[in-house]
Formats: structure tokens, C-alpha cells, sequence
């Protein structure tokens, strides 16, 4: 027929697909991140600091006295939490607890029905499990 042929089911599925942009991933000159460290055996992540921007995806990254040309994938954002915060206190949690009078949450009663009887055990006698024998002299084991 030269088409694909509509079922039912074709309802479920939208229309047309949705468009996923793909992650700006820019980094600003100045900023502290985690470049990858290819140097040793075995890579590790250090804090760096952006230096220049060269081209859409590669970035010079400043380390100790070297600088490193990395591309945007190696290079992840360093977020130091005393930078966003610098006046931020931190309270300890029986003093928030106690200066704050919050109201005990009563605990749901449950109603049990009294016709409703515990679970009852079957009390039919088993058979034991045989384990299977094998016998490596039999004919049918030759």
C-alpha cells in the first residue's frame, strides 16, 4: 500500500515527536571546574579554572603552571556551596525543633473487624522430598 497502516492502538502515540534540544553545556571564563586528569594510570577529576574559550567546544582549562586544551565532555561544573551561600548558618536541628512548636500528628486508629480471624496454617501431612540418586555403575549410565 505504501503506507504505514493505522491501528487502534496509533491514539497512544503522539502526533509528531517532540523536539529534545540538546544541553547548553558553555562554561564561562573564570569559572572553577572539574577537568579530567589523563595523566596517571588511572584518570581522576581536580578543580581547575577556565581560562579561554577556543571555538564551540573546546576550552583551555589552567593548571598549576600548564595550560590544557579540553574538550566541553571532560570538563564538568565545580559548585562550592560556601560560594552560593557565604552568610548562610547552619542550626543545629534539636534547636529548630524546639524554638518551633509544631503539632503532634495523631495517628490514624484503624477500626479491625471483629468477624475477621487470623490466617490458618494447612495442617495436610507432606510427603518428603527424595533427593535424586544416581547411579554411575547402572546400564543406563554407560
Amino acid at each position: 500500500m505504501g503506507r504505514k497502516l493505522k491501528i487502534i492502538h496509533n491514539a497512544l502515540f503522539p502526533t509528531r515527536p517532540q523536539q529534545v534540544s540538546g544541553l547548553n553545556k558553555g562554561f564561562l571564563v573564570g569559572l572553577a571546574v572539574y577537568a579530567r586528569d589523563y595523566r596517571s594510570i588511572k584518570p581522576t577529576w581536580a578543580t581547575r579554572g577556565i581560562r579561554h574559550h577556543c571555538g564551540t567546544k573546546l576550552y583551555e582549562v589552567s593548571v598549576d603552571d600548564d595550560l590544557w586544551v579540553r574538550h566541553q565532555n571532560p570538563i564538568r561544573c565545580c559548585h562550592d556551596k560556601s560560594q552560593d551561600r557565604p552568610h548562610e548558618q547552619h542550626i543545629p536541628l534539636e534547636i529548630l525543633l524546639d524554638t518551633s512548636k509544631l503539632p503532634t500528628p495523631e495517628l490514624p486508629t484503624t477500626n479491625l473487624d471483629p468477624d475477621l480471624l487470623p490466617r490458618r496454617w494447612s495442617d495436610r501431612p507432606r510427603r518428603q522430598v527424595r533427593q535424586f540418586q544416581m547411579d554411575s555403575q547402572g546400564p543406563s549410565y554407560r
